[in-house]
């Protein structure tokens, strides 16, 4: 058993909207659990929901990530416990701009921070960093 846990979300279903994910993950045994499978989206008490599930989980490392337009192309859990390890707190993506393009902008000025917003679908930490999330 590891003590890596891979969370994703495919609040969908058409199973074919994350096949991908699904298939590359389970090509190189990646320890994923999706949550959302033929159900519409919780909304917000979705991460209400995530939070609950990753309380009653045991594994230290936690990856989350999106579904729909993400695939495995190689994986190496040494390396992922290295990397969280070595960061003082969550490692996030974030990209520059915010979808879809013209959102309302409520986000802080970019003079505050170097991106204008976490846009991004890959989030990782151990567990209780993860929870306090």
């Amino acid at each position: 058993m590891s003590d890596i846990l891979v969370l994703s979300f495919a609040y969908t279903t058409d199973g074919s909207k994350w096949r991908a994910l699904r298939d590359s993950c389970m090509k190189h045994r990646v320890p994923l659990h999706v949550m959302g499978i033929n159900r519409q989206h919780p909304g917000p008490c979705g991460f209400e929901e995530a939070t609950e599930f990753l309380k009653s989980r045991s594994e230290e490392y936690i990856v989350i990530t999106d579904s729909f337009d993400v695939i495995c192309n190689r994986w190496d859990e040494d390396q992922l416990r290295m990397l969280i390890d070595s960061a003082p707190n969550l490692i996030m993506s974030v990209e520059p701009l915010v979808w879809p393009v013209g959102a309302p902008d409520s986000y802080p000025s970019r003079d505050r921070y170097k991106w204008r917003a976490i846009n991004g679908g890959q989030y990782c930490g151990r567990r209780e960093q993860v929870i306090d999330m």
